[in-house]
């Protein structure tokens, strides 16, 4: 599998003022990537040839005119060099319906009345736009935390009726897999004669209330949507292992919401205000996973930004964790950092998403003999809104260790 980014892509990237930001998953043996605007939104690329080049055009400007919570953005459409366009829709962060079923079992009917509803919608109003997804697969719904996104949605080439018919009983096969055999108010909607997309959406609205999705372990997930993305097929349901604040088994599950409050950590003492960020339960694994290696995968010439991340994502779950030993793993013995953590007096706090990215390395003011790379964190905890922040991270070359933490300028 193709794990280098092709230069043509980058080149088409860059001339844009966009960037690679990572793999996006791997599809036909290839990887397939995302790209990062100046502003901070991550799009993910669809590749088409010089052939489908007009084609893709035309998708691109019908999705454009697409206004649907649960369908994924339309971005530009780019020329790459050599013949060919890059098709840019926005990337959820989240985790799609192909990992979520090979972590866990059937969804309960509430569940599955809260994913499927907003789906049916979602390819209502492309069809509505004389637009298909075409080959709609589990891994193309993602649960994000603002609630489940149809993504890939620039293909569906061929005959328009045909691929939307296409759509509905692909859709009616994912709700079967979902909702598991027997009977049920789910399976009885799903059962309809002949449905589209609008009357399946109707259907399912009267199956049940709708409930969040209840998230295995995030190291399951993270495990297996980079077995994914190394060409392989998520294995058979497994089950996860959870972990209580010290560490040992329980029964704490992580929860992607629509609205409602979550667990906050209360301390004792002084709260713990956090150098770097708030911390993670859900999707942080598989983002700062995927970063990294996207990072080391482009040449090994930004080794020190790879470690950024993996530091970060090791912090994060240290924290969530309240592991004050893992916690001190991370930074160099008797440093500034170390001493800002002997500080702290973490607890649990579950958030609902997280993306890590690492900058360029920072050269005025980095302390003799360190690497300083710029880390800029995007969390949102349950109930509240997006928050980012920024810092510098001092790291020593060879052990790879934080020595010291500062704003980032």
């Amino acid at each position: 599998m193709q794990t280098v980014v092709p230069e043509d892509l980058d080149a088409a990237l860059r001339s844009a003022g966009l960037r690679v930001a990572g793999p996006l998953d791997a599809r036909e043996d290839r990887a397939r990537w995302t790209a990062l605007g100046p502003d901070g939104r991550r799009w993910a690329i669809l590749e088409a040839t010089a052939g489908e080049a007009d084609g893709a055009r035309r998708r691109a400007h019908a999705l454009a005119t697409v206004d649907h919570p649960n369908v994924a953005a339309a971005g530009p459409v780019l020329d790459r060099p050599g013949g060919g366009v890059l098709l840019l829709v926005a990337a959820e962060p989240g985790v799609d319906l192909a990992v979520l079923m090979a972590a866990r079992g059937p969804l309960d009917d509430a569940e599955a009345t809260g994913v499927l509803v907003p789906v049916a919608g979602a390819l209502a109003a492309l069809h509505a736009a004389g637009l298909a997804h075409g080959a709609l697969t589990p891994a193309d719904v993602v649960l994000t935390a603002a609630g489940p996104v149809l993504v890939d949605v620039g293909g569906g080439t061929g005959p328009v009726a045909v691929q939307q018919a296409a759509d509905v009983a692909a859709l009616v096969q994912l709700g079967r897999r979902l909702v598991g055999p027997g009977p049920g108010p789910v399976a009885d909607a799903l059962g309809g004669a002949d449905p589209t997309a609008r009357t399946l959406e109707a259907a399912l609205r009267t199956a049940s209330e709708p409930r969040p999705v209840d998230l295995p372990d995030s190291a399951v997930l993270a495990r297996l949507a980079l077995q994914r993305f190394a060409g392989q097929q998520p294995g058979e349901p497994v089950r996860p292992s959870r972990r209580t604040a010290n560490g040992g088994r329980g029964t704490r599950r992580g929860r992607l919401r629509r609205g409602g409050h979550g667990r906050r950590g209360r301390t004792g003492g002084p709260r713990a205000r956090l150098p770097w960020h708030r911390v993670v339960v859900a999707s942080v694994a598989i983002v700062a996973v995927a970063v990294a290696w996207a990072v080391i995968v482009r040449g090994g010439r930004d080794d020190a930004r790879a470690h950024a991340v993996q530091l970060t994502e090791q912090r994060i779950t240290a924290l969530a964790a309240g592991d004050i030993a893992g916690l001190a793993a991370l930074t160099e013995p008797g440093s500034p950092a170390a001493l800002a953590d002997a500080r702290l007096r973490p607890e649990p706090v579950e958030v609902e998403w997280l993306a890590v990215e690492a900058g360029r390395r920072v050269e005025d003011g980095c302390p003799a003999g360190l690497v300083c790379v710029p880390v800029t964190t995007r969390t949102r905890i349950a109930g509240d809104s997006i928050r980012t922040a920024r810092v510098t991270l001092a790291l020593r070359p060879g052990t790879w260790r934080v020595v010291q933490v500062s704003p980032a300028r």
